[in-house]
């Protein structure tokens, strides 16, 4: 019974370690560039990709769970991921499902987005639409 309740005093120490956030918020700086999309779509997705330059980055929650109207997902590109200046297009694609072993689950927003490549730069969008068909990604800064 000793060893019990150690073994579950333990675990809850370690749960509660796992728990804390850091406290350092990611934000622009000269070797980065943050890429935020807020989530006010009316249709199920369990996250995001983005790629800009054959550089792919996926937001997702690690426990699985649906992405929901509201939550902001954040994307940080380094320099050295690519060089940050010039244009370069995004590619936005919808994760249905939590399964990452097949594609089926990636979709395509239809409209590709040019962005001004730049360290020490936030650019916020939106996700919004009735249905992924018609899912728009609308830049709000």
């Amino acid at each position: 019974m000793k060893m019990r309740v150690s073994i579950l005093f333990f675990l809850l120490i370690l749960l509660s370690a796992c728990a804390e956030n850091s406290g350092t918020p990611i934000v622009p700086n000269e070797s980065n560039m943050i890429i935020k999309v807020k989530n006010n779509a009316d249709f199920e997705m369990y996250g995001l990709e983005i790629d800009i330059r054959n550089h792919t980055q996926g937001a997702v929650y690690a426990d699985g769970s649906k992405i929901k109207k509201g939550d902001e997902l954040l994307f940080e590109f380094l320099e050295e991921d690519f060089t940050l200046e010039g244009e370069g297009e995004m590619d936005v694609f919808i994760l249905t499902d939590n399964h990452i072993e097949d594609n089926g689950d990636r979709i395509p927003i239809n409209k590709k987005v040019t962005l001004d490549l730049e360290s020490n730069k936030e650019i916020i969008f939106e996700l919004t639409g009735g249905s992924i068909s018609d899912a728009e990604l609308k830049r709000l800064k």
